[in-house]
């Protein structure tokens, strides 16, 4: 995680830092979506960012939504966007509701394919918009490298269905973290994608992703707070851990989370329950 001031002293090169690449990974389920985040991009940004596209940089071949690409893909996506392996990324969120919300899949994607150099803004762009700082709009100028980015799958980092379906059989020997609201965790909520199974993954537990978040849902708590909430929901850090959400999005926030509380072995299931109620069959499906 890195803050504004720490961000606007490297844009604003008082502080400046070589090969920073500033993305606006926004991303929406509701109206609009990947467009209407775009298009707000295009009216304001942070300067010299991009826009990385979660629902474009994906598998469309896959029938759930935005499952990571392959890597010749991705390599073509970073490098389309002026990012080379000695990049310093930097992702943020211009989300309605939350500080920091889709910019951790972001980080997490990157990750996966084996870039380490990555951080999210803590806070997004409204607390930079609130900080008084210089924002741009319209189209940003092409940033051309001769150095193509090189992906390398890490798959430590993603789990598929067929390893959480061994994960049960295995009576849960890895911690899952479902960062769905406790209702939808219970399945006693609604989802918003239609035509699923309701509940959770049998052995699994619940940290709402909101609780990772401050009062004012704004920022991410520090590493102490963080702590004590994966404490609460009774998380063992020291267990390798797999996070899961609705579609993947969520899931990376909870995986950003356990990461900087130190813990080692965190993996996201990239389908989580978009895939998971649609293809698993009720018993192994669980409710309350």
């Amino acid at each position: 995680m890195v803050n504004i001031q720490w961000l606007a002293e490297a844009v604003l090169k008082t502080k400046p830092l070589k090969q920073l690449r500033i993305l606006d990974g926004t991303w929406r389920l509701k109206e609009g979506g990947s467009e209407q985040a775009k298009q707000d991009f295009l009216d304001e940004h942070i300067p010299g960012a991009v826009f990385f596209d979660i629902d474009e940089c994906c598998n469309k071949s896959s029938e759930y939504p935005h499952m990571i690409p392959d890597e010749k893909l991705f390599a073509e996506y970073a490098s389309h966007l002026g990012i080379t392996n000695e990049s310093h990324i930097i992702a943020y969120d211009n989300d309605e509701d939350f500080g920091v919300f889709s910019s951790p899949r972001v980080w997490w994607t990157f990750r996966c394919f084996g870039h380490e150099a990555i951080s999210v803004l803590n806070g997004g762009f409204h607390k930079w918009l609130a900080a008084g700082l210089p924002v741009e709009s319209g189209e940003p100028t092409p940033i051309k490298s001769n150095q193509p980015f090189r992906a390398k799958l890490n798959k430590n980092l993603v789990r598929d269905y067929e390893a959480m379906v061994e994960n049960v059989k295995s009576g849960g020997s890895k911690a899952v973290v479902d960062a769905r609201s406790r209702e939808r965790f219970l399945g006693t909520g609604s989802e918003p994608r239609p035509g699923m199974l309701v509940g959770h993954i049998p052995f699994s537990g619940n940290v709402p992703f909101i609780e990772l978040l401050d009062k004012e849902r704004e920022f991410m708590r520090d590493s102490g707070e963080l702590k004590q909430v994966f404490a609460k929901h009774n998380v063992d850090l020291n267990r390798p851990i797999t996070t899961t959400c609705g579609s993947g999005i969520t899931a990376c926030i909870v995986a950003l989370a356990a990461h900087e509380s130190g813990a080692k072995d965190v993996s996201v299931y990239d389908g989580s329950w978009a895939e998971w109620g649609r293809r698993a069959t009720p018993d192994l499906v669980e409710r309350n």
